[in-house]
């Protein structure tokens, strides 16, 4: 086993304009920045806070080189600070805000910081685990496959890589399925298109067998470990393969960023966010069907005779009623090795066709979110379309009103705003 890590920040924040202002002198608790993160009318969890714009950041002196603090009023424990790469702002992750009620902030230096967790990369074999590292116990949470794998009896039209699995709730039961015998192409979370239309063709990404398109995985770029949060990415391309040599359609971008757990976190929180970008000359569009896009398959246990859960954001309970709705979050849940457990999974309001459409498979336990079930969706020559989603997977029943607040706090995340 080894553990790789490199001090890179990820990942984009939302939200309202900030400001930022510095304590009085006489102010005897604080001698750092103070912040409000401003209120809103629902609650929020695992909200990604932006402490200050890139030029208010160089305004105020804060540099990525040195060490600092999030110290919320009331809160004894302080909270890590972490710089996003992109945008080039610091952030720290607000674990849960009240509805209608505002939090103060103060950005502070410090010599050290000792985390309580830690999340970390973990290579073994052909796979990347996500783990975490707490009083020298690691704990898997899920795993990416980096190399391509085709198991024992499976055609290899079906060999494939760069997806999530094994996805592991947190006391460590496995919650997904790969490679089952009668869907061979479903692997754990994966992202792939169904129906198309392409220079007249019809490649189909998904359904490898039949053999007019495919994805394959070309490799892991940049991996980051931070205080907040620790991630990789990876490139993909969707070939169209009724050409010789197959055609490269969609190079797309892969992005995971898993969130550092606090004390006593009842789930693991991690997101995805995918870039497809159409290198060819000539449009691809995505024609209308009940499912394409992000896909998730279940353990090959919870079969219709299993006892399993499925709901929505919009209240609707059990595989038929959910199946095709639009829905900001769904949830599916069954049968572990240990009792129950199961994944949440939130979409982001910028995904295209927000909110897009359920399909939970009447018979084998696959769920997905699709933009296309009502109709076509193109993706013109040298245009991006990116999509985001937050995963949370857990033990036991999914608790409605937490997914709530932690789409809450992943859709609408709040920036610091003035006193």
């Amino acid at each position: 086993m080894n553990f790789v890590g490199a001090c890179l920040f990820s990942f984009l924040a939302a939200g309202t304009e900030q400001t930022v202002s510095r304590p009085a002198a006489s102010d005897p608790s604080n001698e750092g920045i103070v912040f409000t993160v401003p209120s809103l009318p629902a609650k929020r969890s695992y909200q990604r806070v932006v402490l200050a714009s890139a030029e208010e950041a160089r305004r105020l002196g804060l540099s990525p080189k040195e060490l600092m603090l999030v110290k919320l009023r009331g809160v004894a424990q302080p909270r890590p600070m972490q710089w996003d790469e992109r945008t080039k702002e610091p952030y720290f992750l607000l674990p849960a805000q009240a509805a209608g009620e505002s939090t103060e902030a103060v950005l502070i230096k410090a010599e050290s910081y000792q985390a309580e967790v830690n999340v970390e990369h973990a290579y073994m074999q052909d796979q990347l685990w996500m783990t975490t590292l707490a009083d020298g116990v690691q704990r898997r949470l899920f795993a990416f496959q980096h190399d391509e794998i085709l198991p024992p009896g499976i055609k290899p039209v079906y060999r494939r890589a760069g997806f999530i699995h094994p996805v592991l709730t947190p006391s460590g039961q496995v919650i997904s399925g790969s490679f089952a015998p009668d869907h061979a192409h479903h692997h754990g979370i994966w992202t792939a298109w169904s129906h198309t239309d392409f220079q007249g063709r019809h490649p189909d990404f998904w359904n490898v067998h039949q053999e007019t398109g495919r994805v394959d995985y070309e490799g892991l770029g940049p991996r980051w470990i931070g205080p907040v949060d620790s991630g990789f990415t990876a490139t993909l391309r969707s070939m169209d393969t009724g050409t010789q040599p197959p055609t490269v359609v969609l190079t797309e971008g892969w992005r995971v960023t898993t969130y550092v757990p606090g004390p006593g976190t009842p789930e693991t929180v991690f997101e995805l966010e995918t870039t497809q970008r159409n290198v060819t000359a000539d449009p691809l569009t995505l024609t209308k069907h009940i499912y394409g896009g992000l896909g998730f398959r279940g353990l090959p246990t919870w079969t219709v005779q299993a006892p399993l859960t499925f709901v929505t954001s919009e209240g609707q309970l059990g595989r038929k009623a959910g199946d095709g709705q639009r829905a900001r979050w769904f949830a599916f849940a069954g049968p572990t090795a240990q009792g129950r457990g199961g994944i949440a999974v939130l979409a982001h309001p910028s995904n295209v066709n927000f909110p897009q459409w359920t399909r939970f498979n009447p018979k084998d336990p696959f769920v997905a979110f699709t933009p296309v079930h009502d109709g076509p969706v193109t993706i013109k020559p040298d245009e991006v379309l990116t999509q985001r989603f937050r995963f949370v997977v857990f033990d036991g029943e999914p608790d409605v009103a937490r997914l709530e607040d932690c789409w809450q706090g992943f859709a609408h995340p709040s920036r610091a705003v003035a006193k």
